[in-house]
């Protein structure tokens, strides 16, 4: 009784913690690469410079009885990369940035085993992503190393969304009275709706700028690879 007593009375809990981009990494890496500005086979081209980007979420869950909760993620992601290919030919610099923020909403049933809860449930994850910026700088080099002309290549990409449906466990185990650290998987089905305009400009040290624009979009129905977060909650009351 005591125990049920007091589950019940926490209310509302507040957590934060970091998780992958698992659910939306491979589309996003396959679409936005410049490499194949054009978009096709996104599917099968994967940019292998692109590593795992860390979302940073806020976790709202509140108890509408001892076994069922009503929870909201609100998460924020940020890809910006900066990087340097030193050739005997030219010494170039990448930089690539682009961010994304979730807001997802669910609903869970929790069962509690001693210091454990777990928690399970249907979720809505909707994922907003920024437009694409990417920049590459290059110094082209003689023999000597001497600088004998520049390239500059700026291109941008029209962002989109990502939603879908996710399967959650969530596990919870007490640390103090107030405090729990936790872990969780989500993995569901997703629709991906990204891009828009794809547009460059060049500019090289021994001509004008120039530029071009097309569109490029990215839309398909996949199941995610899962998601992983670890953080700490807090029973507010």
């Amino acid at each position: 009784m005591i125990n049920l007593n007091a589950f019940s009375q926490q209310k509302l809990e507040v957590g934060v913690g970091i998780s992958n981009f698992g659910q939306i990494e491979n589309p996003i890496s396959n679409f936005y690469n410049v490499d194949y500005p054009n978009g096709f086979n996104t599917d099968k081209y994967i940019n292998k410079n692109n590593s795992t980007v860390l979302k940073y979420n806020v976790n709202f869950s509140y108890n509408l009885n001892d076994s069922l909760n009503l929870r909201l993620r609100l998460g924020f992601g940020l890809n910006d990369k900066f990087r340097v290919l030193d050739y005997p030919a030219s010494l170039t610099y990448i930089h690539e940035q682009q961010s994304f923020a979730e807001i997802c909403p669910s609903i869970g049933k929790a069962k509690k085993f001693g210091s454990f809860t777990l928690n399970a449930g249907l979720e809505i994850p909707l994922y907003f992503v920024s437009r694409y910026n990417y920049s590459n700088y290059s110094d082209i080099r003689d023999s000597s190393l001497q600088v004998t002309s520049t390239n500059e290549s700026l291109q941008h990409i029209d962002g989109g969304f990502l939603v879908g449906i996710n399967h959650f466990i969530h596990l919870k185990m007490k640390v103090t009275k107030n405090m729990s650290v936790f872990s969780e998987l989500n993995f569901g089905l997703m629709y991906a709706h990204l891009g828009g305009n794809y547009h460059e400009i060049i500019t090289l040290s021994s001509s004008v700028p120039t530029s071009y624009s097309f569109e490029k979009r990215y839309t398909k129905l996949f199941f995610t690879a899962p998601q992983v977060q670890l953080g700490v909650t807090f029973d507010l009351f």
